[in-house]
Protein backbone atom coordinates (compact mmCIF):
# COMPACT_ATOMS: atom_id res chain seq x y z
CA UNK A 1 0.00 0.00 0.00
CA UNK A 2 1.32 3.45 -0.89
CA UNK A 3 0.80 6.84 0.63
CA UNK A 4 1.08 10.03 -1.39
CA UNK A 5 0.95 13.68 -0.35
CA UNK A 6 1.35 16.66 -2.65
CA UNK A 7 1.79 20.38 -2.23
CA UNK A 8 2.73 22.99 -4.77
CA UNK A 9 6.42 22.66 -4.01
CA UNK A 10 6.49 19.21 -2.32
CA UNK A 11 6.05 15.63 -3.56
CA UNK A 12 5.86 12.90 -0.92
CA UNK A 13 5.43 9.17 -1.42
CA UNK A 14 5.89 6.04 0.71
CA UNK A 15 8.35 3.84 -1.20
CA UNK A 16 9.33 1.51 1.63
CA UNK A 17 12.66 1.09 3.38
CA UNK A 18 14.24 -0.40 0.25
CA UNK A 19 12.26 1.37 -2.45
CA UNK A 20 13.59 3.36 -5.40
CA UNK A 21 14.06 7.09 -5.95
CA UNK A 22 14.92 8.48 -9.39
CA UNK A 23 15.71 12.19 -9.78
CA UNK A 24 16.77 14.01 -12.93
CA UNK A 25 17.45 17.70 -13.47
CA UNK A 26 19.33 19.68 -16.05
CA UNK A 27 21.04 22.27 -13.88
CA UNK A 28 20.85 23.76 -10.43
CA UNK A 29 21.40 21.82 -7.20
CA UNK A 30 20.13 18.60 -5.70
CA UNK A 31 20.71 17.63 -2.06
CA UNK A 32 19.69 14.14 -0.95
CA UNK A 33 19.64 13.16 2.73
CA UNK A 34 19.03 9.68 4.13
CA UNK A 35 16.33 9.35 6.81
CA UNK A 36 14.70 6.56 8.79
CA UNK A 37 11.31 5.31 7.71
CA UNK A 38 9.64 4.50 4.40
CA UNK A 39 8.74 7.91 2.94
CA UNK A 40 10.61 9.79 0.21
CA UNK A 41 10.07 13.55 -0.02
CA UNK A 42 11.16 16.02 -2.71
CA UNK A 43 11.03 19.79 -2.07
CA UNK A 44 11.55 22.75 -4.40
CA UNK A 45 13.60 25.08 -2.23
CA UNK A 46 12.54 28.24 -4.09
CA UNK A 47 8.86 27.47 -3.53
CA UNK A 48 8.08 27.03 -7.22
CA UNK A 49 5.57 24.51 -8.53
CA UNK A 50 7.23 21.16 -9.18
CA UNK A 51 4.50 20.14 -11.58
CA UNK A 52 5.16 23.05 -13.95
CA UNK A 53 8.68 21.91 -14.78
CA UNK A 54 8.87 18.26 -13.73
CA UNK A 55 6.93 15.07 -14.25
CA UNK A 56 6.43 13.33 -10.91
CA UNK A 57 5.60 9.63 -11.20
CA UNK A 58 4.64 7.30 -8.37
CA UNK A 59 4.22 3.56 -8.24
CA UNK A 60 4.49 0.81 -5.65
CA UNK A 61 7.93 1.21 -4.05
CA UNK A 62 9.06 3.95 -6.45
CA UNK A 63 9.13 7.76 -6.81
CA UNK A 64 10.49 9.43 -9.95
CA UNK A 65 11.02 13.06 -10.97
CA UNK A 66 12.24 14.15 -14.40
CA UNK A 67 12.15 17.36 -16.47
CA UNK A 68 8.81 17.88 -18.22
CA UNK A 69 10.53 19.12 -21.38
CA UNK A 70 12.48 16.05 -22.51
CA UNK A 71 14.72 18.10 -24.82
CA UNK A 72 16.34 19.98 -21.97
CA UNK A 73 17.89 16.89 -20.41
CA UNK A 74 20.64 15.92 -22.80
CA UNK A 75 23.78 15.00 -20.92
CA UNK A 76 26.92 16.19 -22.65
CA UNK A 77 25.16 18.94 -24.63
CA UNK A 78 24.44 21.30 -21.79
CA UNK A 79 21.06 22.51 -23.03
CA UNK A 80 19.26 24.95 -20.79
CA UNK A 81 15.58 24.99 -19.94
CA UNK A 82 12.97 24.67 -17.26
CA UNK A 83 14.84 21.80 -15.55
CA UNK A 84 16.98 24.29 -13.60
CA UNK A 85 16.02 23.99 -9.93
CA UNK A 86 17.14 23.77 -6.33
CA UNK A 87 15.79 20.53 -4.92
CA UNK A 88 16.13 18.81 -1.56
CA UNK A 89 15.14 15.19 -1.10
CA UNK A 90 14.80 12.95 1.92
CA UNK A 91 14.85 9.22 1.25
CA UNK A 92 14.99 5.99 3.28
CA UNK A 93 18.68 5.28 3.85
CA UNK A 94 18.59 1.76 2.33
CA UNK A 95 16.68 2.80 -0.79
CA UNK A 96 18.01 2.46 -4.34
CA UNK A 97 18.99 5.90 -5.65
CA UNK A 98 19.52 7.15 -9.21
CA UNK A 99 20.55 10.82 -9.61
CA UNK A 100 21.15 12.37 -13.05
CA UNK A 101 22.11 15.89 -14.09
CA UNK A 102 23.68 17.65 -17.07
CA UNK A 103 25.38 20.50 -15.21
CA UNK A 104 23.77 20.56 -11.78
CA UNK A 105 25.50 19.99 -8.44
CA UNK A 106 24.72 16.69 -6.71
CA UNK A 107 25.13 16.12 -2.96
CA UNK A 108 24.12 13.02 -1.00
CA UNK A 109 24.52 12.11 2.66
CA UNK A 110 23.97 9.00 4.76
CA UNK A 111 22.90 6.51 2.06
CA UNK A 112 23.43 2.76 2.45
CA UNK A 113 21.59 1.24 -0.50
CA UNK A 114 22.51 0.93 -4.17
CA UNK A 115 23.46 4.34 -5.59
CA UNK A 116 23.99 5.66 -9.12
CA UNK A 117 25.22 9.17 -9.93
CA UNK A 118 25.54 10.65 -13.43
CA UNK A 119 26.71 14.12 -14.50
CA UNK A 120 28.13 15.86 -17.57
CA UNK A 121 29.81 18.85 -15.92
CA UNK A 122 28.40 19.22 -12.41
CA UNK A 123 30.25 18.28 -9.23
CA UNK A 124 29.25 15.30 -7.09
CA UNK A 125 29.84 15.13 -3.33
CA UNK A 126 28.85 11.98 -1.45
CA UNK A 127 29.33 11.78 2.32
CA UNK A 128 28.72 9.20 5.07
CA UNK A 129 27.89 6.48 2.54
CA UNK A 130 28.39 2.77 2.00
CA UNK A 131 27.09 0.09 -0.34
CA UNK A 132 27.21 -0.28 -4.14
CA UNK A 133 28.07 3.08 -5.79
CA UNK A 134 28.21 3.69 -9.57
CA UNK A 135 29.44 7.00 -11.01
CA UNK A 136 29.40 8.36 -14.58
CA UNK A 137 31.03 11.79 -14.99
CA UNK A 138 32.26 13.68 -18.05
CA UNK A 139 34.07 16.64 -16.48
CA UNK A 140 32.64 17.10 -13.00
CA UNK A 141 34.68 16.64 -9.83
CA UNK A 142 33.61 13.68 -7.68
CA UNK A 143 34.30 13.36 -3.94
CA UNK A 144 33.28 10.33 -1.87
CA UNK A 145 33.53 10.09 1.93
CA UNK A 146 32.68 6.53 2.91
CA UNK A 147 31.92 5.24 6.39
CA UNK A 148 31.66 1.55 5.57
CA UNK A 149 32.33 -1.01 2.84
CA UNK A 150 31.81 0.24 -0.73
CA UNK A 151 31.54 -1.58 -4.06
CA UNK A 152 32.69 1.19 -6.41
CA UNK A 153 32.31 1.34 -10.18
CA UNK A 154 32.46 4.26 -12.58
CA UNK A 155 33.46 5.88 -15.83
CA UNK A 156 35.08 9.32 -16.00
CA UNK A 157 36.26 11.32 -19.00
CA UNK A 158 38.17 14.31 -17.61
CA UNK A 159 36.83 14.82 -14.09
CA UNK A 160 38.84 13.80 -11.03
CA UNK A 161 37.67 11.27 -8.44
CA UNK A 162 38.76 11.18 -4.79
CA UNK A 163 37.59 8.58 -2.28
CA UNK A 164 38.20 8.59 1.49
CA UNK A 165 37.14 6.44 4.43
CA UNK A 166 35.61 3.00 4.63
CA UNK A 167 36.99 0.16 2.53
CA UNK A 168 36.72 -0.80 -1.13
CA UNK A 169 35.22 -4.28 -1.36
CA UNK A 170 35.30 -4.21 -5.16
CA UNK A 171 36.49 -1.72 -7.77
CA UNK A 172 35.87 -1.18 -11.50
CA UNK A 173 36.90 2.28 -12.72
CA UNK A 174 37.72 3.64 -16.18
CA UNK A 175 38.97 7.14 -16.95
CA UNK A 176 40.23 8.97 -20.01
CA UNK A 177 42.24 11.84 -18.54
CA UNK A 178 40.87 12.42 -15.04
CA UNK A 179 42.92 11.44 -12.00
CA UNK A 180 41.75 8.81 -9.50
CA UNK A 181 42.80 9.10 -5.86
CA UNK A 182 41.65 6.17 -3.74
CA UNK A 183 42.41 6.82 -0.08
CA UNK A 184 40.09 4.00 1.02
CA UNK A 185 42.01 0.73 1.35
CA UNK A 186 41.39 -2.11 -1.08
CA UNK A 187 40.13 -4.86 1.20
CA UNK A 188 37.51 -7.31 0.01
CA UNK A 189 36.59 -10.10 -2.38
CA UNK A 190 37.04 -7.93 -5.50
CA UNK A 191 37.46 -7.93 -8.37
CA UNK A 192 39.56 -4.75 -8.58
CA UNK A 193 40.40 -2.94 -11.83
CA UNK A 194 41.42 0.52 -13.07
CA UNK A 195 41.67 1.54 -16.74
CA UNK A 196 43.12 4.87 -17.83
CA UNK A 197 44.20 6.58 -21.02
CA UNK A 198 46.31 9.36 -19.49
CA UNK A 199 44.94 9.94 -16.00
CA UNK A 200 47.01 8.97 -12.96
CA UNK A 201 45.76 6.78 -10.12
CA UNK A 202 46.76 6.11 -6.52
CA UNK A 203 45.54 3.25 -4.33
CA UNK A 204 45.94 2.15 -0.73
CA UNK A 205 46.35 -1.52 0.11
CA UNK A 206 45.09 -3.18 3.25
CA UNK A 207 46.02 -6.46 4.89
CA UNK A 208 49.25 -8.16 3.98
CA UNK A 209 49.70 -7.30 0.34
CA UNK A 210 48.56 -6.41 -3.15
CA UNK A 211 49.49 -7.68 -6.58
CA UNK A 212 49.16 -5.23 -9.48
CA UNK A 213 48.76 -6.88 -12.88
CA UNK A 214 49.61 -4.09 -15.31
CA UNK A 215 49.34 -3.41 -19.00
CA UNK A 216 50.71 0.04 -19.80
CA UNK A 217 52.65 1.54 -22.69
CA UNK A 218 54.45 4.53 -21.17
CA UNK A 219 52.94 4.77 -17.70
CA UNK A 220 54.86 3.99 -14.51
CA UNK A 221 53.88 1.80 -11.57
CA UNK A 222 55.45 2.47 -8.19
CA UNK A 223 54.99 1.63 -4.54
CA UNK A 224 55.75 3.57 -1.37
CA UNK A 225 56.40 0.27 0.41
CA UNK A 226 58.70 -2.64 -0.39
CA UNK A 227 57.79 -4.65 -3.46
CA UNK A 228 59.20 -6.84 -6.18
CA UNK A 229 58.53 -7.19 -9.89
CA UNK A 230 57.06 -10.33 -11.39
CA UNK A 231 56.93 -9.85 -15.14
CA UNK A 232 56.67 -12.13 -18.11
CA UNK A 233 55.82 -12.15 -21.79
CA UNK A 234 53.16 -9.54 -22.45
CA UNK A 235 52.54 -8.70 -18.79
CA UNK A 236 54.00 -6.76 -15.88
CA UNK A 237 53.32 -7.19 -12.22
CA UNK A 238 54.21 -5.37 -9.03
CA UNK A 239 53.84 -7.40 -5.84
CA UNK A 240 53.65 -5.81 -2.39
CA UNK A 241 53.83 -8.19 0.56
CA UNK A 242 52.22 -11.53 -0.16
CA UNK A 243 50.09 -10.14 -3.01
CA UNK A 244 46.92 -11.52 -1.41
CA UNK A 245 44.63 -9.33 -3.52
CA UNK A 246 44.95 -8.51 -7.21
CA UNK A 247 44.41 -5.16 -8.95
CA UNK A 248 44.26 -5.08 -12.76
CA UNK A 249 45.65 -1.80 -14.17
CA UNK A 250 45.51 -0.87 -17.86
CA UNK A 251 46.88 2.42 -19.12
CA UNK A 252 48.25 4.26 -22.13
CA UNK A 253 50.34 6.84 -20.27
CA UNK A 254 48.80 7.12 -16.81
CA UNK A 255 50.80 6.26 -13.69
CA UNK A 256 49.80 4.16 -10.68
CA UNK A 257 51.06 4.68 -7.12
CA UNK A 258 50.51 2.09 -4.37
CA UNK A 259 50.77 2.91 -0.67
CA UNK A 260 50.01 1.05 2.56
CA UNK A 261 47.08 1.94 4.80
CA UNK A 262 47.51 3.19 8.34
CA UNK A 263 46.29 -0.12 9.72
CA UNK A 264 49.05 -2.01 7.92
CA UNK A 265 51.72 0.29 9.37
CA UNK A 266 50.23 0.03 12.86
CA UNK A 267 50.38 -3.76 12.92
CA UNK A 268 54.13 -3.98 12.46
CA UNK A 269 55.17 -0.52 13.68
CA UNK A 270 56.69 0.20 10.30
CA UNK A 271 57.25 3.67 8.94
CA UNK A 272 56.26 4.18 5.29
CA UNK A 273 59.26 3.69 3.06
CA UNK A 274 60.22 6.27 0.46
CA UNK A 275 58.82 5.55 -2.98
CA UNK A 276 60.69 2.72 -4.66
CA UNK A 277 61.89 3.13 -8.23
CA UNK A 278 58.98 2.97 -10.61
CA UNK A 279 58.53 0.00 -12.89
CA UNK A 280 59.01 1.22 -16.40
CA UNK A 281 58.19 -0.58 -19.60
CA UNK A 282 61.82 -1.75 -19.86
CA UNK A 283 61.14 -4.08 -16.90
CA UNK A 284 59.17 -6.44 -19.16
CA UNK A 285 59.58 -7.87 -22.67
CA UNK A 286 57.70 -6.08 -25.43
CA UNK A 287 54.02 -6.83 -25.56
CA UNK A 288 53.05 -8.17 -29.01
CA UNK A 289 49.53 -6.75 -28.54
CA UNK A 290 50.71 -3.26 -27.58
CA UNK A 291 50.00 -1.68 -30.98
CA UNK A 292 46.46 -3.02 -31.04
CA UNK A 293 45.83 -1.75 -27.49
CA UNK A 294 47.23 1.63 -28.49
CA UNK A 295 44.80 1.80 -31.42
CA UNK A 296 41.89 1.16 -29.05
CA UNK A 297 43.04 3.82 -26.60
CA UNK A 298 43.60 6.35 -29.38
CA UNK A 299 40.04 5.75 -30.63
CA UNK A 300 38.80 6.32 -27.09
CA UNK A 301 40.78 9.52 -26.62
CA UNK A 302 39.55 10.85 -29.99
CA UNK A 303 35.94 10.15 -29.05
CA UNK A 304 35.35 7.56 -31.80
CA UNK A 305 34.35 4.97 -29.21
CA UNK A 306 33.22 5.21 -25.59
CA UNK A 307 34.83 3.72 -22.50
CA UNK A 308 32.50 0.71 -22.47
CA UNK A 309 33.44 -0.25 -26.05
CA UNK A 310 37.12 0.35 -25.35
CA UNK A 311 36.93 -1.86 -22.28
CA UNK A 312 35.35 -4.69 -24.29
CA UNK A 313 37.96 -4.43 -27.05
CA UNK A 314 40.83 -4.43 -24.57
CA UNK A 315 39.32 -7.47 -22.84
CA UNK A 316 39.07 -9.27 -26.23
CA UNK A 317 42.76 -8.59 -26.85
CA UNK A 318 43.60 -10.14 -23.51
CA UNK A 319 41.77 -13.37 -24.26
CA UNK A 320 44.15 -16.20 -25.14
CA UNK A 321 43.96 -17.27 -28.77
CA UNK A 322 43.10 -20.83 -29.66
CA UNK A 323 44.86 -22.99 -32.14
Amino acid sequence: MTTTRNARDVAEHAIGERGELILRLESGRLDVTAVDGEVATIRELDGRDLGERFVVERSEGRLSLRPRDHAIFDIGRGRRGRGNARLAAEVPRNATISLDTASGELNATGLRGEQRYRTASGDITIADVSGPIAIDAVSGEVRVEATGPVELSGRLVSGDLAVRGGTLRSLALATTSGDIELGSPIDGPGPFSIQSVSGDASVVMAGDGLRVEAQTLTGDISSAVGHHADSGMGRRALVVGDGAMTLAFKSLSGDLQVSAGAASHARDGAVPAPPAPAMTRQDAPPDPMADLRLDVLRDLEAGRIDIAVATERLADLDEPTNG
